[in-house]
């Protein structure tokens, strides 16, 4: 096999890379004009510049450079993450490790401390034992233990120090360390305390949503360091701080710090107690609270009723209705608080919720909620809201509340569109206007929303914006009657004069055994078969396709030349039959230039005076081809060639087809009934709901 040249990178490779298809990177050639050129390979097998498809990737909001910088690093991480879990070691150790190695590369650590492949392991513990005394020393640390679960595995855990040299030498040999530990973050292990780290284009999200002048930013319940780091990132040029009641998210986010490179003040304790960092103030709050976190125990004997930051109500629920009072109460003015809260933040009464929501909305202090769909975070499937808020009367519109609902993508490995989310926000701060043609942005008016109806959910806006009018109903209602009314009209008998004739068959032989049935097997799509777009590639018959449940964006298209043997297509009239473990589902398909998959066959009939393709059709549709003509150990599946099958006249043949049309007649006649009915009961319904009346005449 010939090596790729250096530098390069494949289709296959880089949907690899971005959990896509290589039909998603094929359609992004044929549809994307500036899509980069390919700079070496074949025509079937093209070779693209792998730091001009990074470019591209990012320019087209297909990926972030900080998830491309991770790419290529999974299989590393994967590797020696299962290689501590194999020896019961925490997976938190793995951080700690790429920490320990970065600073002992850069000579940040002394030189006593430094890991070096050529240490013994005697001499490997001393080396750690002084690397932490270092860290808890050191003011580069904040003077915290970062590589205490080092530490902690090789007192508590047999055996531990082979396992650590052996992952400490495997660091060693990554040249990008920031990389490496980008993959790992990527992973979303959770911590402790914290629920993981979040999805980077999350994060980015957030950090893009913080004003742009923003001179300090302040996490203050920091879980994973994600908001913080990306923010930082983002805006360069300010200060940030972060804070937890918790020294594990702590030590986690400086050694994110250390290895990328970015300075980050911290402040170790909680912040619902008024004596910690009580001046601390920010023109960005950024925050993700642990979801279903209350307010309990320790915290709420330190939450005083005193206490200026509860100008809205004190905090007895959930922990956020707590962090979001103190992040408007340290805003500069002017700042801005981005909060993740789930989706149940926008309508929950209990415990005061309601009335500190309200009197937020009152006082001018939500100036956005933007809704996601679920799915985005690693650890939960619940869908969360992204609350914009500002100190009392500073919002760009104390009237009305932007209301954004970002739709989950249709196609598999894409992303929400967030930066359409961003843009409609930065437009609402310019000049509190929303685009005519912005979908799923809406100016929601506070009085509103705090109507014994309202809402604050922006799917909620979507739903009634999207509602009829009363033109449209009575339209539909209208159509579905007369709907209906056509197909009462219709007439579908059978003839009664088809009785059954039984002992008129001569011989049975089974499909295989005959001359004029030939039987073309699918061929098998493995990965070294290309994909294709629809005007150049051949179309795939699955079974999907054949039970008519795929849509035309889910058919695939492949390079037939990269099919190995001789392929063969589809032809008007053909049988198509696929075998299942619960039986053969099998159609005449006049289709022609279609490539049965590895499961399918074609049963193609050579003299059309011997046998009519509906006739095949009925007998392999039969509930009694079972146990005997099944094939396969592990998942059985019925063969075409094993059934058996009657051999009578083609006449006789045809006449049994003749009364299977008028039986498929009767059936889409009751179908088209069915359907009229439903639609009906659905106009009727939306009507009802709507306030209408119906009177007989």
């Amino acid at each position: 096999m010939t090596t790729p040249p250096a530098g390069t990178i494949s289709t296959a490779a880089i949907a690899e890379l971005l959990g896509v298809t290589r039909a998603t990177i094929t359609n992004w050639k044929s549809r994307k004009n500036d899509f980069p050129e390919p700079v070496a390979g074949t025509v079937r097998s093209p070779l693209y510049d792998r730091q001009e498809i990074i470019r591209w990737l990012i320019a087209n909001d297909k990926a972030t450079e900080r998830q491309l910088r991770g790419l290529g690093m999974d299989k590393i991480v994967f590797q020696l993450l299962d290689m501590l879990r194999s020896y019961g070691l925490s997976t938190d150790l793995l951080g700690a490790a790429i920490c320990y190695v970065h600073l002992s590369r850069s000579k940040v650590l002394p030189r006593e401390s430094c890991f070096g492949p050529w240490l013994t392991l005697d001499e490997l513990v001393r080396t750690i034992d002084t690397a932490d005394s270092w860290a808890c020393s050191s003011s580069l640390t904040h003077r915290l233990p970062i590589f205490g679960p080092l530490i902690d595995a090789l007192d508590k855990v047999k055996g531990s120090k082979e396992v650590i040299f052996q992952v400490l030498r495997q660091i060693d040999e990554v040249e990008d360390l920031d990389a490496l530990h980008t993959a790992l973050i990527s992973t979303g292990l959770p911590g402790k305390h914290g629920e993981g780290s979040l999805p980077d284009e999350v994060s980015t999200f957030v950090a893009q949503l913080v004003p742009r002048n923003a001179r300090r930013i302040f996490d203050p319940f920091c879980m994973s360091g994600s908001l913080a780091i990306v923010s930082a990132q983002h805006h360069p040029g300010a200060d940030v701080v972060v804070a937890s009641p918790y020294r594990g998210p702590l030590e986690s986010t400086v050694r994110w710090t250390l290895i990328a490179g970015i300075k980050v003040d911290v402040i170790d304790g909680d912040i619902l107690d008024d004596a910690v960092a009580p001046d601390v103030r920010a023109d960005a709050v950024v925050c993700n609270a642990p979801w279903g976190m209350k307010v309990s125990g320790r915290s709420r004997s330190m939450i005083r009723d005193t206490d200026p930051r509860w100008v809205f109500g004190t905090p007895r629920g959930d922990l956020h209705w707590a962090l979001v009072q103190d992040a408007i109460y340290r805003l500069e003015p002017g700042g801005r608080a981005v909060l993740l809260c789930p989706k149940a933040a926008l309508f929950t009464t209990t415990q005061g919720a309601g009335s500190i929501r309200e009197g937020l909305l009152r006082q001018g202090c939500v100036e956005a909620v933007i809704a996601t769909p679920p799915g985005l975070l690693h650890h939960t499937g619940i869908g969360f809201c992204i609350l914009v808020l500002t100190r009392p009367g500073e919002a760009a519109d104390t009237e009305n509340v932007l209301l954004i609902d970002v739709v989950k993508p249709t196609k598999r490995g894409e992303q929400p569109d967030f930066p359409s989310a961003v843009r409609a926000y930065r437009k609402w701060l310019s000049d509190t206007a929303v685009d005519a043609d912005s979908e799923g942005v809406f100016r929601a008016p506070v009085r509103e929303i705090l109507a014994p109806l309202g809402s604050l959910d922006p799917s909620k806006w979507r739903e009634a914006a999207n509602r009829p009018d009363t033109h449209t109903l009575t339209a539909s209602l209208g159509q579905a009657q007369q709907e209906l009314e056509n197909a009462l009209a219709m007439t579908a008998t059978i003839d009664p004069r088809w009785t059954p004739q039984a002992g008129r068959v001569s011989r049975y032989a089974t499909i295989g055994s005959l001359s004029d049935i030939a039987i073309h097997r699918g061929v098998p799509l493995d990965r070294r078969v290309l994909d294709a777009d629809a005007d150049t590639g051949v179309p795939v018959l699955s079974l999907a396709v054949l039970n008519g449940r795929a849509k035309s964006e889910d058919i695939r298209y492949v390079d037939l030349e990269t099919v190995r043997g001789k392929p063969v297509l589809t032809e008007p009239g053909d049988v198509v039959a696929h075998p299942t473990p619960s039986g053969i589902v099998v159609t005449v398909w006049n289709k022609a230039g279609w490539l049965p998959n590895s499961h399918a066959e074609i049963l193609r009939i050579t003299d059309p005076d011997a046998f009519d393709p509906e006739f095949l059709v009925l007998c392999l549709s039969s509930r009694l081809i079972t146990d005997p003509v099944t094939v396969g150990s592990i998942v059985p599946r019925a063969q075409s060639k094993n059934v058996t099958i009657p051999l009578i006249p083609i006449a006789d043949q045809r006449s049994i087809v003749a009364y299977q049309r008028q039986i498929d007649t009767v059936a889409a006649y009751g179908h088209r009934l069915t359907r009229a009915a439903d639609e009906l009961e659905r106009a009727l319904a939306d009507a009802a709901a709507s306030g209408f009346t119906m009177t007989r005449p």
